[in-house]
């Protein structure tokens, strides 16, 4: 059993990118948000604790988030799932490296690797404010690098497009700022260890997941390229 971390600023392309490789080597996702609404829908006890110190203005611990991803991980096994992980995006501090360290060795799980995303933040800005998409056929726009016929219209059915209250360049800018200063420190405990590889992610899909897989193939004893 072997886990692997992707790392990737919003915009990145990090999503896209740890789907193609659940694709490729079957094994299972694992992002915190998701596994975090998952276990509300399923009144997990330890993920109402989490949203309930949410609601109260206080931060989750970094112990509640690990138990979070031990039992994620308790219920991968019971499914039969059990053939690789992909964290994506945890852990999100250096606290959280170690509840980590633990986690994966009482599971007997081994790190293959950490893999981290590196796009220019110009370039990031512009994928994040130029989004925009039609409201009634859901068809996605970017002003920048995939625009409409008509600017503001879908080209489908013509409905004025929409773009989300936080795509604008001010909010996008704090958050990479908040991702840089949060995921350096996590990203170096790793380059420490020489587990940690750096892919350039400013072009498109399929040449970034040539990059990744690359890397992440000898990881995991694929050789068929």
């Amino acid at each position: 059993m072997q886990a692997l971390i992707l790392f990737g600023p919003p915009g990145s392309g990090k999503g896209t990118q740890a789907a193609r490789l659940v694709e490729r080597y079957g094994w299972a996702h694992l992002a915190t948000g998701d596994m975090f609404r998952e276990a509300l829908s399923r009144n997990d006890p330890v993920a109402v604790e989490a949203q309930d110190l949410m609601k109260a203005g206080r931060l989750v611990p970094d112990e509640l988030v690990g138990r979070m991803v031990r039992a994620k991980l308790q219920q991968l096994k019971n499914e039969g799932r059990w053939d690789g992980i992909i964290f994506d995006g945890y852990p999100r501090n250096v606290a959280q490296v170690g509840h980590l360290d633990a986690i994966l060795t009482e599971c007997g799980i081994a790190l293959a690797g950490v893999v981290a995303l590196e796009v220019e933040d110009e370039l990031l800005v512009k994928r994040l404010a130029g989004r925009c998409s039609c409201p009634t056929c859901g068809k996605t726009y970017n002003i920048h690098f995939d625009p409409p016929r008509t600017a503001g219209r879908c080209d489908t059915d013509g409905s004025t497009l929409v773009c989300r209250l936080d795509d604008n360049e001010q909010t996008i800018r704090e958050r990479l700022r908040v991702y840089r200063e949060q995921t350096r420190p996590v990203i170096e405990v790793y380059r420490g260890r020489g587990q940690l590889a750096v892919v350039p992610g400013s072009d498109g899909p399929q040449p970034v997941f040539e990059r990744l897989t690359a890397i992440v193939d000898p990881w995991t004893g694929r050789h068929d390229r």
